[in-house]
């Protein structure tokens, strides 16, 4: 689902949605960065498209075919800023996107699972309705230096969830929740859901701890969230789920601020696209 020309958001709405993601990432202690806009880059709003960061490195996206008219350019003010304070963040690398013909979507089609450290994770990369396409697997791969088997494409076939992570959320285990998964499996094909089905054969997840979604909670985007571990709780910040889905969460300790996001919805998503992840991780290994 694509944003629709003639169905706009409301700008002042749309910043009031933000503005409230901004206030409740402040009260829960997270430290914000902001980059300069380009007012001609009306899409710089969305930084989940432009960058992925893990292990010690930030990954740049890449835009091909119709949509990098409008969203390459991006590219460039998100390498300058990096560059320019990447020291003062967390001393990261900063990886241009090698292959300019090969699309890769970068924190919106990339979630990591796994419980230790990059020798103990594995990523699903989603691929086939938005930006990221099969070929990218093995080049994040290869930058990562992560075994074969690290690195798992996953087809979309469902283009209202044209972003991965607008229908899968990984949740890392804290000292009082557990790791969790959440998704919507018509979203991807049949080999992409037996790949999910069989993540606690391999990874710390447990099986009861992979939560399907129903349609409604699934087209309100209740994926596309975000977590946030503060002294001793997860907080999960996302449109409203059903009652169900909540009950599901907090009888596994989670605490939510859930607050829907009309005007971010209309351009097919909800809170993470509009936040670029820069996890302070111990251990890069």
């Amino acid at each position: 689902m694509h944003m629709d020309a003639e169905n706009r958001p409301d700008p002042i709405r749309a910043r009031e949605e933000w503005q409230g993601t901004v206030r409740d990432l402040c009260d829960l202690g997270v430290e914000l960065w902001f980059i300069e806009p380009d007012p001609v880059l009306e899409n710089m709003c969305f930084p989940a498209n432009c960058v992925w960061c893990r292990w010690g490195k930030v990954m740049l996206g890449n835009f091909v075919g119709e949509v990098a008219l409008a969203r390459q350019p991006e590219i460039a003010h998100y390498y300058a800023w990096f560059m320019k304070y990447r020291q003062k963040l967390l001393n990261v690398e900063v990886v241009k996107w090698p292959e300019p013909f090969i699309g890769y979507g970068a924190q919106a089609d990339t979630v990591t699972v796994g419980t230790g450290g990059k020798n103990h994770s594995v990523i699903l990369l989603g691929y086939g309705q938005g930006r990221t396409q099969y070929e990218a697997a093995e080049i994040v791969r290869e930058i990562h230096g992560l075994e074969r088997d690290q690195i798992l494409p996953i087809r979309i076939v469902d283009n209202y969830f044209y972003d991965f992570d607008t229908a899968h959320w990984y949740i890392p285990p804290s000292p009082t929740t557990p790791a969790m998964f959440i998704h919507y499996p018509p979203a991807v094909d049949a080999a992409g859901r037996r790949i999910i089905k069989s993540l606690p054969s391999f990874t710390g997840l447990r099986a009861e701890n992979i939560i399907e979604l129903d349609e409604q909670d699934a087209k309100n985007f209740f994926c596309n969230g975000i977590f946030v571990r503060h002294e001793s709780t997860v907080t999960l910040l996302a449109n409203e789920p059903s009652e169900r889905l909540r009950s599901e969460l907090q009888d596994r300790g989670f605490r939510l601020r859930t607050k829907n996001t009309p005007e971010l919805k209309k351009s097919g998503a909800s809170r993470r696209c509009t936040v670029a992840f820069l996890p302070y991780e111990h251990s890069k290994e």
